[in-house]
């Protein structure tokens, strides 16, 4: 039997148990999640705090993409989630054929690579240009 999703199924979950919308089941569920493509380390929240405020100001969700997110940055994310300020995901792309996956996920949610190699500052872009 053939069996057809519509949608992209990831390797890898939320990073952070913290995040599941129904922590008996392990799952969360967002409808209409902006997206956040990052081809590398988010290491600290000031790095997020454009695209948080604009996420805020719209009542959306936020799905991040990227390659890792370091401590301090995560358990700041993960208190705006538990707060119920912002509606949060992270999930980390995989290791193997990682820069074809981002450029994958980026391309079927319609969000643009942030792209930390070219010198760019995540907080001096315009979110709405890099979300999708």
């Amino acid at each position: 039997m053939v069996e057809f999703q519509k949608g992209i199924q990831l390797e890898n979950g939320f990073i952070s148990p913290y995040f599941a919308t129904d922590r008996d089941r392990k799952e969360l569920e967002m409808k209409q999640p902006y997206v956040l493509v990052h081809n590398s380390t988010i290491h600290h929240i000031q790095e997020l705090v454009t695209v948080l405020d604009f996420i805020k100001r719209k009542g959306r969700p936020l799905f991040i993409y990227c390659e890792e997110v370091g401590s301090e940055a995560l358990a700041s994310l993960v208190v705006n989630h538990l707060q119920n300020q912002i509606q949060i995901n992270v999930c980390k792309a995989p290791i193997i054929y990682k820069h074809e996956i981002i450029e994958d996920v980026a391309a079927f949610t319609g969000a643009q690579v942030f792209d930390a190699f070219l010198g760019e500052r995540l907080e001096m872009l315009d979110p709405a240009q890099i979300l999708g």
